[in-house]
């Protein structure tokens, strides 16, 4: 409950920073990557469900291309985190 309402802008003392707001644009982008590693997680585990009943994966090229997706959003990720860009 209190990171909720530190989140959202509450604040218990005067002139204590919060999460929202002009300075922190980074951490709604980081948290945007952050749900789209979780997307790219729930599609592999959808893909391997589909494998055990008999469909197909997609090809190889875009099995790579999909293996090198989290790597670069935790790229992102870091970069944001580190230097806090807007």
């Amino acid at each position: 409950m209190l990171g909720v309402a530190l989140w959202l802008g509450h604040r218990v003392v005067d002139g204590f920073p919060t999460m929202v707001g002009s300075p922190a644009g980074w951490l709604h982008a980081k948290l945007f990557l952050v749900a789209l590693m979780l997307a790219h997680y729930i599609v592999g585990g959808r893909w391997l469900k589909g494998v055990e009943k008999g469909r197909a994966l997609p090809s190889a090229t875009a099995l790579r291309l999909f293996n090198e997706l989290p790597v670069l959003l935790l790229l992102g990720v870091i970069w944001l985190v580190l230097a806090k860009p807007f």
